[in-house]
């Protein structure tokens, strides 16, 4: 019963994807609910205001002619999915629309949060490889703050370099477990800071912006549901047919302009799983109007 209260208080930051899942859960099950959840005297209240919230989006997507009388909400798992649900919508047993949908927790709009779209580092829009980069250029000095932890093989390194689990390989681990002497923790993060800035500065002019915008479209063919304050809000992306690659943002963000749609998309560089450790990533997100060009690295 109390995991709805995950739905009006942020936990840790620590835990956020598993209170996510959590609320994901509850999403795709929430309009089957049983009749206890809804009348109990502590979460009762907050159950019927999240489902009532939830079907009255779920049914203003629906903006077909023709009715339904069924609506089903398939949770989609894995990472072969860009997506969190499908709304399936049928009427006499067959689906007669489908929506695709992102949920987005404590915000009300697409450039209010600080990723719409994240994608592995190497999705071919830059013409090197930023972990091969760092392992090329930085991964010696990063291991001389590790005492006797030797280099490991490139091939395994850029194998491993996605995994989210750090015992995939000891290596690995051992990056890890580095961070717990301060010292060699704030040398490697200045060290991680500046491979950013020098992989940027040496190659975000070769972005391919037309690689870059079919990343970008793939996120129009769903619909963001967000939730802040007791409230759901739906929110879509549109992307223009004309980008430009616009310079370098506090060293460590390429900024690229949609000059059709007056937007920005900000692509940050950055580690998810512990800085210079795993799983270096781009997290873009979405910024309206147009940012001066003072302001920037060319």
């Amino acid at each position: 019963m109390e995991q709805i209260e995950l739905f009006y208080k942020a936990g840790k930051k620590c835990e956020n994807d598993g209170d996510n899942k959590i609320r994901e859960d509850i999403l795709a099950n929430i309009t089957t609910i049983t009749q206890d959840y809804l009348d109990d005297p502590t979460y009762g209240d907050k159950w019927r205001q999240v489902q009532t919230g939830w079907l009255e989006v779920l049914k203003g997507l629906y903006n077909d002619t023709t009715t339904f009388d069924t609506l089903n909400i398939i949770k989609m798992a894995g990472r072969g999915h860009n997506y969190d649900f499908e709304a399936h919508y049928k009427t006499n047993g067959e689906i007669v629309k489908k929506e695709n949908i992102e949920f987005k927790y404590n915000s009300v709009s697409l450039d209010k949060i600080p990723q719409f779209l994240q994608l592995h580092e190497n999705v071919g829009f830059l013409k090197a490889s930023y972990a091969e980069f760092y392992y090329d250029n930085y991964l010696s000095k990063h291991i001389e703050y590790i005492p006797l932890l030797e280099l490991i093989d490139k091939d395994v390194y850029l194998k491993n370099i996605k995994n989210v689990n750090y015992n995939c390989n000891s290596f690995f681990s051992k990056l890890k477990a580095a961070e717990e002497d301060r010292a060699a923790k704030c040398a490697i993060d200045k060290l991680v800071k500046e491979s950013i800035s020098d992989y940027l500065s040496n190659y975000a002019t070769t972005i391919d912006l037309d690689v870059l915008k079919v990343r970008l479209e793939a996120q129009t063919r769903k619909v963001f549901v967000m939730w802040k304050s007791g409230n759901f809000s739906t929110d879509k992306i549109s992307i223009g047919t004309q980008l430009e690659y616009k310079g370098i943002k506090n060293n460590n963000t390429i900024v690229v302009e949609d000059l059709e749609r007056l937007q920005e998309y900000h692509l940050l560089l950055r580690w998810k799983n512990h800085k210079g450790v795993l799983n270096p990533a781009w997290q873009i997100s979405l910024h309206k109007g147009l940012t001066l060009a003072k302001k920037l690295v060319k």
